[in-house]
């Protein structure tokens, strides 16, 4: 194939006279392949090396010129709980202008919006929205969610992807291929639900009612939103149900205390479902129902059942009625991952389901919301429930986002 086009090329080239019009005829001619699905990847290719021989000269030069890595794949996902198709173009590219340039969107087929598009830092390993200096090449890369998706599963597809610069420009890659991710599909995990209505006793029915509202509270205002179901924080007058436990620092403010919020008036973070459970523990009069109403939270700490994602509102519950130790001892001994050496062999060959994505986070989002109560709430915690944070993050394998830090901040503003 490709002596074909070396020939056709040195013909062309001693007939002049006909490269202008051949040159029309052949941009038109590629452009019709590509919509040619028959047509293999590398024949367009063949014939796009060969016109940019011959007419790359009467071109515009390219401000910026991408070229395609060897590691760009896609594979079928779930987002939002919907089929998803995860594209990941991977490459390099090279500023040959004699202008900075920032890489602000892209486009798969010119009709899919890039979810991220990255450049590597000058001077570190890191991705971000880096401006490229002139004549400097650096990594690249952009990452798509397509639904519904528009190929079947473990098949090979070619397309157009289209950055757009601070400058207003595109810059067209063609012919990208993406390669099917063919590692082995999980199944989705199917956790087990229960009804209401197969529950006898009138606090555990209303316990039960309070905690599937909260999944459904969850669903709404997830991790992904960054919130935690009903979970609200109270500043200044001012409610919001999101970004409460993300932390932030001012630079200006640099030196001074961030991790934890020490600027009266304090902030309050609370929840109407926690107030309801609370208030149903504090209605209860023998000592027997408490323990029988703090069982029916523990018990419900499990990987396995509908109220994995909301396990952050068990915790915040046994919290604020006095049982955090316990809370953090079941949901370290409940969730945490077998990683033996057998079960991570196992897994090579068997890989378990993977968790719906409702609950995927049900793990971290403990510690999510502990981050959040330290920062906002520190107050509240008794030496001995530090203690008890303390001691937990020191075994668990999740993210424990800044609470070590908090923990310290927290002591040391005590001490003063």
């Amino acid at each position: 194939m490709t002596e074909f086009f070396v020939s056709i090329k040195n013909w062309l080239q001693s007939n002049g006279d006909w490269l202008a019009s051949l040159a029309a005829l052949a941009t038109v001619a590629t452009l019709l392949l590509e919509r040619v699905r028959s047509v293999p990847i590398k024949v367009l290719r063949e014939i796009r090396s060969l016109l940019a021989s011959l007419f790359g000269h009467l071109t515009k030069p390219q401000s910026l010129v991408f070229i395609a890595g060897q590691h760009i794949s896609w594979r079928i996902g779930e987002r939002k709980e919907r089929p998803t198709m995860w594209v990941g173009f991977r490459g390099h590219v090279t500023n040959n202008s004699d202008r900075e340039r920032t890489l602000l969107a892209a486009k798969l087929s010119r009709k899919h919006p890039a979810v991220l598009v990255a450049v590597q830092a000058p001077d570190r390993n890191i991705f971000g929205s880096y401006a490229i200096k002139p004549g400097v090449t650096t990594e690249v890369l952009a990452d798509f969610y397509v639904q519904p998706p528009f190929k079947r599963e473990g098949r090979n597809f070619c397309a157009t992807v289209t950055f757009m610069d601070n400058l207003g420009e595109e810059h067209v890659v063609r012919d990208v291929e993406f390669k099917a991710d063919h590692r082995i599909k999980q199944a989705v995990e199917v956790l087990s639900e229960e009804a209401v209505s197969e529950l006898n006793d009138p606090v555990e029915k209303k316990l039960v009612s309070i905690l599937k509202d909260e999944v459904m509270r969850y669903s709404k205002n997830s991790r992904a939103q960054g919130g935690l179901g009903s979970i609200k924080l109270i500043k200044d007058g001012k409610e919001r149900t999101q970004g409460l436990y993300q932390d932030g620092w001012t630079s200006s403010a640099a030196g001074t205390q961030q991790e934890i919020d020490v600027d009266p008036p304090r902030a309050a973070i609370s929840s109407d479902n926690g107030d309801k459970l609370v208030a149903c523990f504090a209605s209860l009069e023998g000592q027997e129902e408490k323990e029988k109403f703090v069982s029916a939270l523990l018990d419900r700490v499990d990987g396995k059942r509908e109220y994995l994602g909301v396990t952050y509102m068990i915790v915040y519950v046994l919290l604020r009625i006095g049982h955090l130790q316990k809370a953090l001892n079941t949901v370290e001994k409940k969730l945490s991952e077998n990683r033996s050496f057998t079960k991570r062999l196992l897994r090579k060959f068997r890989p378990e389901p993977l968790l719906p994505a409702l609950h995927s986070k049900g793990h971290s989002d403990v510690y999510a919301l502990l981050n959040a109560l330290l920062r906002w709430t520190h107050d509240a915690f008794s030496e001995e429930q530090l203690d008890a944070i303390e001691r937990a993050v020191a075994i668990t394998e999740e993210h424990t986002f800044r609470i070590p830090q908090k923990l310290n901040a927290i002591r040391a503003h005590r001490a003063s």
